[in-house]
């Protein structure tokens, strides 16, 4: 019984989604229904209509239900309660004539636990509890925090195609509070689980290190938070996976003290697993023996001054030598405690990426300083801007206040790509995607 709102026993209000986007599902051969899932931080998921804006169910798993008189009571306290903020991911099977055969909602926690959760909404005004993987079960011993995404992919077993779910170990809250790069308790592992029972699935998985560049050469370490942004890309006849990722402590976006970057690392093993991992160590490696080792900060060119963009010839010319010598390139985020906080957008060879810089003055000068952010577009090759020749012609200042969220593309009714970040849309000149492709799966098995 709730005694402020004796005459409706259901609250107006919802928590806040602040790290879950919220995933579209539209019903039916006809496309006549629609419902929108988001998780937020008081613990639940809500099913929303997306015509009316009414509530379809709302679902809280088990092992949040003991937050929710924290969330209802809402108490001042500098210990933030989180729920359900992470990522959804959705398994739509149709059949031909377009009808849903089923529908499947896969959601992790983020830091509100260590746990996944499957439910079938296949009908949503009769939502079903499919099952739940908790850290600590068998298997699942190493599971941290759920950050990751769960990623929908097909894989052979027992000569049978069949649906999983593969994301990362998650995060150990440990390192929010550690100064010094330190080995994780938990998290440092990858689980692959069948999509529709969840039961742990053990392929042959080997994997190495393709890159280190933590140490920051100030008695401090650089944190990764979001994921990578993996691209295909060309260059003529050269064809490599650009690996784009900026560093940024998401646990303290207040921070000035770690020098942060951007990286683009090339991998030039696009089809297969390569013979070793990062690049060849010539010291080690012989006639007979040919060994690896991880990528660092000097085998990427230092793209931070834009030399290869020099009015002088000999200095843009030694520039480009050292970028074509080098395994990718790195770029100094200069400003005042800038950081990186979203993952990049890599489109038509361009690379998009937001920044947080916590002492910006942006908005009215008489509210509160929460800092703002800049969009940054650079050329995949060698992050030259794509517009203009000085380095500081690759960013533009947002005009929104605190942390930027990842650019978006969007195509609009004229064919046109916007980029999107938050509520604003970014010019970001060049990008022309003229045609669109069609496409069928064949698998082979």
């Amino acid at each position: 019984m709730d005694d402020e709102y004796p005459d409706n026993h259901r609250r107006p209000q919802m928590g806040d989604p602040l790290h879950s986007r919220p995933a579209i599902l539209t019903y039916g051969a006809n496309r006549s229904e629609t419902a929108v899932f988001i998780g937020t931080n008081e613990g639940y998921l809500h099913a929303i209509d997306a015509t009316t804006g009414n509530e379809i169910f709302s679902f809280v798993p088990p092992e949040l239900l003991g937050t929710l008189n924290d969330h209802y009571q809402n108490p001042v306290s500098t210990n933030r309660t989180y729920g359900l903020d992470g990522d959804l991911t959705l398994w739509v099977d149709e059949s031909l004539n377009g009808d849903i055969d089923h529908a499947y909602l896969y959601m992790g926690m983020r830091r509100g636990g260590r746990n996944y959760t499957a439910l079938d909404v296949t009908n949503p005004a009769a939502p079903k509890y499919m099952w739940s993987i908790n850290a600590g079960d068998l298997g699942f011993e190493k599971l941290g925090q759920t950050w990751s995404k769960p990623t929908l992919g097909t894989i052979e077993l027992n000569g049978k195609a069949t649906k999983v779910l593969i994301f990362g170990g998650g995060y150990d809250p440990r390192q929010d509070n550690l100064n010094v790069r330190s080995p994780d308790t938990m998290g440092n592992d990858l689980f692959i689980v069948n999509a529709e029972s969840g039961a742990l699935v053990t392929p042959t998985v080997s994997g190495g290190v393709i890159a280190s560049v933590a140490t920051d050469g100030r008695g401090g370490f650089r944190r990764f938070f979001s994921r990578p942004d993996i691209s295909l890309v060309s260059d003529g006849d050269n064809h490599f996976l650009s690996v784009a990722l900026g560093s940024g402590a998401r646990s303290r976006p207040l921070g000035n003290r770690t020098n942060n970057r951007f990286y683009m690392i090339r991998q030039n093993s696009i089809y297969g697993a390569p013979d070793g991992y990062g690049m060849i160590d010539e010291e080690k490696s012989n006639e007979l023996i040919t060994v690896y080792r991880p990528i660092g900060e000097l085998d990427l060119h230092n793209a931070t001054d834009n030399l290869v963009d020099s009015t002088n010839a000999v200095i843009a010319n030694e520039a480009r030598g050292d970028l074509n010598e080098s395994q990718g390139w790195r770029l100094s985020l200069l400003g005042d405690g800038e950081k990186s906080l979203a993952p990049s957008l890599t489109l038509n060879n361009e690379v998009i990426f937001t920044t947080y810089l916590p002492n910006a003055n942006v908005g009215d000068a008489c509210a509160p300083a929460i800092g703002g952010g800049r969009t940054y577009s650079v050329n995949v090759f060698d992050a030259t801007p794509t517009s203009g020749t000085d380095a500081a012609d690759r960013y533009t200042m947002l005009e929104t206040q605190g942390i930027p969220s990842e650019p978006v593309a969007h195509i609009n009714s004229n064919g046109e790509v916007q980029i999107i970040v938050g509520v604003e849309t970014v010019d970001t000149p060049n990008i022309e995607l003229t045609r669109r492709i069609y496409w069928t799966e064949q698998p082979d098995y």
